[in-house]
């Protein structure tokens, strides 16, 4: 797989790159190979069981032109997705794909337009400073912390403390007053 890119627009909003993707043909063969198993998959014939029709019948029977087709929908993807990881490519779209060769046989090439990340700049900001408070406690503030507040254990003397009963056991159980005497 030999893969070229070139960048067609770089604008403040939109950076627009082109992949160009050439595949030989040994290398597509095997995908074809594996079209033919997906195919194989679905197609009956009499005298196979489904899924272990051969390829020569196959070719024979439907053509190497839907094969072909089945290649290009499988593994154009995949070839894309290792050219956008050669190239280091930050999508933020969709690709654009247009098989430009080897659609019927020969070599597959096609290209692929990609929107990419903008790359934005900020100008002015490498002179701010911003300042951090230290986040180690002093030692007054470590001491203040340690003793214990006096509004925290105020007690008002005007209303006095109320005793309540302790409540029940749980879910309304208990023992009633006739079962305490035994």
């Amino acid at each position: 797989m030999n893969s070229t890119i070139e960048h067609i627009e770089d604008t403040p909003g939109k950076r627009l790159v082109k992949l160009s993707l050439t595949i030989d043909e040994a290398e597509f063969d095997r995908e074809i190979d594996r079209a033919f198993r997906k195919i194989a998959q679905e197609v009956r014939l009499p005298g196979f069981r489904q899924g272990k029709v051969p390829r020569k019948v196959l070719e024979a029977r439907i053509g190497l032109g839907p094969a072909r087709e089945q290649a290009l929908r499988d593994a154009v993807p995949e070839y894309l997705a290792k050219a956008v990881r050669e190239h280091d490519i930050d999508l933020i779209a969709t690709p654009e794909v247009e098989i430009t060769g080897g659609a019927e046989d020969g070599p597959v090439s096609f290209a692929a337009t990609c929107e990419i990340r903008p790359e934005i700049t900020v100008p002015g900001y490498g002179g701010l400073r911003v300042e951090v408070p230290s986040p180690l406690a002093t030692e007054e503030e470590i001491d203040d912390k340690g003793k214990p507040k006096p509004e925290t254990y105020k007690v008002d003397e005007a209303e006095p403390l109320k005793v309540s009963e302790p409540p029940g056991p749980p879910y309304g159980g208990g023992l009633s007053p006739a079962d305490e005497d035994d």
